[in-house]
């Protein structure tokens, strides 16, 4: 088991280093410069053991299987939202049990925020196989391409053809996989200002209970400035 660990470490460190010189714009045609397909395909494969053996290792922790982000992630976006913009001294102004309501109101946000910070993890998980596929569709496009090269100046038709067909794969691959890596990381930033709006209005809540349920009539004015500086940043926002 400790010899298996040791190589998936040491793949992924390759994988680490060669991944950084790849990125989206390393499409056909971009490059006129040429190396040997033999080159190519000795780049090539560690590269690809290396992905695979990272999505491996990230599979492992069974952070992922837990439960299905997709399913959940909308429906506490929307709660978490509403938390953060409820007007809880509004309420607590016209409520006859404050202690009540600022409990309730606290559980539901500290509910919420445990099950934010455990999505947040799920879609982090979910972005770095994104990212490691794109990466190895990538990788193999690069390798496409050189084989069309390398076929076209042997004036290698079928070769060449098969190449091409190869790049063009990849292309749609490593397309598909951005796609969904930037739309996970839209979803992830809002995620990400929610919880960390309604962590900052709890702290202040949960810190001043005491002071909010019995003394209500003199809530103090930095407490006051605090909770409308979180209001004015909720405001301003824009996604």
């Amino acid at each position: 088991m400790k010899k298996i660990i040791w190589i998936i470490s040491f793949l992924v460190c390759i994988s680490a280093v060669s991944a950084q010189n790849i990125g989206i714009n390393g499409v056909i045609y971009q490059d006129g410069n040429t190396t040997s397909s033999m080159q190519s395909t000795q780049n090539i494969l560690p590269n690809n053991i290396a992905f695979e053996a990272i999505k491996i290792h990230i599979q492992l922790t069974h952070i992922a299987s837990a439960i299905n982000p997709e399913e959940e992630s909308l429906a506490t976006l929307k709660e978490i939202q509403d938390l953060s913009q409820t007007d809880i001294i509004e309420w607590l102004s016209v409520a006859s049990n404050k202690q009540q309501m600022l409990s309730d109101y606290l559980t539901q946000s500290n509910t919420a925020l445990e099950k934010w910070n455990m999505l947040i993890s799920f879609l982090k998980q979910e972005q770095a196989l994104l990212q490691l596929d794109m990466n190895a569709c990538l990788v193999d496009k690069t390798a496409a391409d050189q084989q069309y090269f390398d076929s076209v100046n042997n004036y290698d038709q079928s070769w060449s053809q098969q190449a091409l067909q190869t790049s063009m794969v990849n292309d749609t691959c490593a397309s598909q996989n951005r796609i969904q890596y930037n739309a996970k990381t839209y979803l992830l930033d809002k995620i990400v200002f929610f919880t960390s709006v309604l962590q900052q209005k709890y702290n202040l809540l949960f810190n001043n209970q005491d002071t909010i349920v019995n003394h209500f009539d003199v809530i103090s004015d930095t407490m006051l400035q605090k909770l409308n500086l979180i209001n004015d940043t909720l405001k301003s926002y824009q996604f």
